[in-house]
């Protein structure tokens, strides 16, 4: 149990960076009572939902008192003016129902970190330090990446707009800025799932590796050895020696593909919300930038929209590219185990393991989709670019 909760604490200071740039955009996904990790009490969950309703009810009233959503002509700044309350109208909209999805499933999320710990246990890399200081490096880059482009495009927005910036506009900052962390929060959490699984091909590595050539025992017990002809840096998460080596690793891939379904629970809706109002937001931007082009001398209207299109998508890829990572990884899974049921030098009790393992990674697919409508990754990317630019024709075709 004291092991466990190490591990536990291990796990969320790699993730140290996302928590706190969350806590800064008001959200909490647990927190610790007497060294336990438990979802966050009804204070905290009051303190994340009354500000954003607040600050939506009040944005939707003044539209309905100023008339922001009347279009009493057809010139380019009164259709503009429209677009844009309209398109802060399906941001606040994506901003409510996500914050109740993520209260929804706050428990999911605690379950998720002990899942990680189970699988850290199981792999053995709990011992090892430079993992999580890795990971923490990682993460903390990321973030830092992420967050600069976020305010970049920001200050973009605000330095090209001529027109003046509401304080509504401002809070809004808000809501639109948990949005995009739980973007972040998806890429994190799929990454260190990630790096559990390539652990787990590290050690079927050291298998095919080791256990063929009849050098496990001799390496584990002399690890100064030379073995520059061997994969060296696979000797950090040796298993300690037993008779059923893989059927450990089965039950860490199984726990594997636990975590992944409770990633999938958790952003399901941010998934699909995020697909959707990208979708709308970059053909409804594009189409406007096209008839500031053709009506106006408006350039750096036309800057700005084509920064904001380019970061939305970004986010897209981000998420394309993150959950092709780990369907490669787990093919990677698939070629190894192979190797070893085919490896008839290996001993039959270990490869009839093996095959038991292979069965298991068919049942995991480990894809991530969104409410199983849809499987993301770099083909869903394509599909999705290709299907914007039809409809920014068919729209051109009425312009």
């Amino acid at each position: 149990m004291i092991q466990k909760i190490h591990v536990k604490n291990l796990i969320l200071k790699s993730m140290d960076s996302l928590l706190k740039t969350e806590k800064c955009c008001g959200i909490f996904r647990f927190r610790k009572l007497n060294g336990h990790l438990v979802p966050i009490g009804r204070k905290l969950i009051a303190f994340m939902l009354i500000p954003r309703y607040l600050i939506i009810i009040a944005y939707i009233i003044s539209l309905c008192m100023d008339g922001s959503l009347q279009i009493k002509s057809f010139d380019i700044e009164t259709i503009s003016n429209f677009v844009h309350e309209t398109l802060n109208i399906v941001l606040v909209t994506e901003g409510a129902l996500s914050i109740m999805m993520f209260i929804w499933f706050l428990q999911e999320n605690t379950h998720f970190v002990s899942k990680l710990s189970n699988i850290d246990i199981s792999l053995n890399i709990f011992g090892n330090s430079a993992f999580y200081y890795k990971a923490r490096k990682y993460n903390r880059s990321f973030i830092f990446i992420y967050l600069t482009l976020y305010v970049l495009s920001y200050i973009f927005y605000f330095a090209l707009e001529q027109d003046f910036i509401s304080i509504f506009e401002m809070l809004l900052l808000l809501i639109d800025c948990g949005c995009h962390y739980n973007t972040c929060a998806l890429y994190i959490f799929i990454k260190m799932l990630i790096d559990r699984l390539d652990i787990l091909n590290k050690h079927l590595t050291n298998i095919i590796y080791f256990e063929s050539a009849n050098l496990f025992d001799f390496i584990k017990t002399h690890k100064n050895i030379d073995i520059s002809g061997f994969k060296k840096n696979y000797l950090d998460y040796i298993i300690p020696k037993t008779s059923h080596k893989i059927r450990r690793l089965s039950v860490a891939f199984i726990q594997i593909g636990e975590a992944h379904q409770l990633i999938n629970e958790i952003f399901n809706f941010h998934i699909f919300a995020t697909f959707i109002f990208t979708f709308i937001n970059t053909i409804t931007l594009l189409w406007m930038s096209i008839m500031y082009y053709t009506s106006t001398s408006k350039i750096n209207k036309v800057l700005d929209i084509v920064i904001q299109c380019w970061f939305e998508v970004s986010n897209i890829a981000l998420i394309s590219f993150i959950c092709e990572d780990l369907r490669f990884k787990r093919y990677n899974t698939k070629v190894l185990l192979n190797d070893i049921v085919m490896n008839y030098n290996l001993p039959k009790n270990m490869r009839i393991q093996a095959k038991e393992l292979l069965e298991l990674v068919a049942m995991w697919p480990l894809r991530v989709t969104a409410y199983n409508l849809f499987l993301i990754d770099t083909k869903l990317l394509l599909n999705f670019i290709s299907i914007s630019t039809t409809y920014l024709i068919i729209v051109l075709q009425f312009n």
